[in-house]
């Protein structure tokens, strides 16, 4: 299998199409390290799967692929383009034969943002921005959790208000909440998809855990360590819906809830390495 592989690695820069699977099937031989010409393979993976990300046929089907997606998308619901200010990295801890991920969208290749990782960027961001204005906006206490559970029962007749906000639009433990955050899907044509980018440690050992035996402070005499990965550029699009019971407010709080995500987008960024500038989004 391992030679059969091979054989068609050989021809993954003029022939592949999908980035996910070159970087995940694909590598000629081990890319991590420095012997065996492992940097140069790595660098040759990255390469290839970056001409396969603007592959014509790749993009007609990831269009379609779209289109049907937005279409299936509730009735209540608010979509929105966003642009990156610089670079983009979701996945880039995940499991990778590189060592450093990148996530992908299974079937067609293209950049995502999972929904998971956009609800958690918003709930963080009204946490610790909105919260402090309006404890409504804040999550839930232990002692709220038992004070709305008594509610549920019919124990009391009035609902708690701390938390009130944030436990619909996100859920607490004892109720889901009523906005749905769905993938962002990279808009086509928007920018240069997948690009090469590097990180450089110079003090390898210092990031050790200070119990570690190989644990040593940083010196002058530290030789860095370039390691090459994928970023993203372009502009994605954005839906967030209502997925609780047909109230005449539902379409509020949707509103309520994509400037919530917009702004967290906008201010804190998603993804990895957003301290260094990374994930950031501005209107395009």
């Amino acid at each position: 299998m391992r030679e059969a592989i091979c054989r068609i690695s050989n021809k993954r820069g003029a022939r592949g199409q999908h980035p996910g699977l070159l970087l995940q099937r694909y590598a000629k031989h081990p890319v991590v390290g420095k012997e065996n010409g492992a940097m140069e393979e790595r660098k040759q993976l990255l390469q290839d799967a970056i001409r396969a990300a603007q592959n014509v046929e790749l993009r007609k089907l990831y269009v379609h692929a779209m289109e049907r997606w937005k279409r299936s998308l509730p009735k209540l619901t608010e979509t929105f383009e966003l642009q990156t200010v610089g670079r983009l990295i979701v996945g880039l801890g995940s499991d990778n034969v590189l060592e450093t991920g990148i996530t992908l969208h299974h079937t067609y290749g293209m950049p995502v943002i999972p929904g998971s990782s956009l609800k958690g960027v918003a709930a963080h961001y009204c946490a610790t921005v909105w919260g402090p204005a309006d404890d409504r906006f804040s999550p839930p206490s232990a002692a709220t959790e038992k004070e709305y559970e008594k509610y549920l029962a019919g124990e009391r007749s009035n609902r708690p208000t701390q938390g009130q906000y944030y436990r619909l639009l996100f859920g607490s433990t004892l109720d889901r909440g009523c906005i749905v955050f769905h993938d962002a899907w990279y808009i086509p044509g928007s920018g240069e998809v997948l690009c090469r980018d590097v990180m450089t440690p110079h003090h390898v050992d210092f990031n050790r855990n200070p119990g570690d035996p190989k644990f040593r402070p940083p010196t002058d005499f530290d030789g860095p360590t370039p390691v090459s990965f994928l970023s993203v550029t372009g502009k994605f699009l954005f839906a967030v819906s209502w997925s609780g019971p047909q109230v005449g407010q539902a379409q509020d709080w949707v509103r309520l809830a994509a400037e919530l995500l917009q702004r967290a987008l906008r201010e804190r960024g998603v993804g990895g390495k957003t301290s260094s500038g990374y994930g950031r989004f501005c209107r395009p």
